[in-house]
């Protein structure tokens, strides 16, 4: 069920779009269900610490090959529109207006929406959003036509150990996540843009809170009235520990 988590009447300061999972009556037992459970209690203890309310509506499809939960793949004026939609589940689920600027949160196949919505990144994101984190899901360059300037910070984030976020051929061939993300952060920059790379510790989860309150907590570098971002600004790269079990 869609849900508002954080302190009542503290301004929704964020939306998070889940990852699949599946949409029938046994659905709890499935581990993609556990997995985005886990996720609502880690989002509900990060909207406490930071006094916001997140938002969580359900994404409106289901796959029709494994009748997961998920959200449009549209990029473009279809991503945004989808966005709006998105925010109109939102304000109903939480009973009041968003704040602006707020943040997107997306992880696994709402990390995929939240990257196009990044991407297609027009006046009207520019205006309401500040950061957009892409946690779980492969990035991808930006459109060079495209100007990046006032849009929102964009975060690729992905555990050490997750391997979906590579992006392999039928061919057998895979690109790294971080060189992925390295052709995001290039592209969208050379556009005028901001966007960061975040490697956490883990598989296929989302970032540890402490990292999520940090760039939540941060002041925008990429926003009009925002001073120049200075060297040392952002540093969250969080290895893999050396150990390995």
């Amino acid at each position: 069920t869609p849900e508002c988590v954080g302190p009542a009447g503290a301004p929704v300061a964020a939306i998070y779009l889940h990852g699949w999972f599946p949409n029938n009556k046994n659905s709890a037992k499935h581990d993609f269900t556990k997995l985005e459970i886990s996720n609502r209690d880690q989002l509900r203890k990060l909207a406490n610490q930071l006094g916001i309310r997140i938002a969580i509506p359900l994404g409106p499809g289901v796959n029709s090959q494994n009748g997961f939960k998920q959200w449009p793949g549209g990029r473009g004026a279809a991503a945004i529109e989808s966005l709006k939609n998105i925010e109109s589940a939102s304000e109903r689920i939480c009973g009041s207006k968003l704040a602006s600027p707020r943040s997107l949160l997306g992880f696994s196949n709402g990390g995929f929406a939240a990257r196009n919505i990044a991407l297609a990144c027009d006046n009207y994101l520019k205006t309401h959003y500040s950061k957009i984190l892409v946690m779980g899901a492969i990035p991808l360059p930006a459109t060079s036509s495209k100007d990046f300037s006032g849009c929102p910070n964009i975060y690729s984030m992905s555990g050490a150990k997750d391997d979906s976020t590579k992006k392999c051929t039928k061919g057998g061939g895979c690109v790294s996540f971080k060189e992925m993300a390295q052709r995001m952060k290039s592209t969208v920059e050379k556009a005028g843009g901001s966007a960061e790379t975040i490697v956490t510790p883990g598989g296929h989860t989302l970032a540890p809170n402490q990292t999520l309150a940090s760039i939540l907590n941060k002041t925008p570098q990429n926003q009009s009235t925002a001073r120049r971002r200075m060297p040392g600004d952002f540093q969250i790269i969080e290895d893999e520990p050396k150990s390995t079990r």
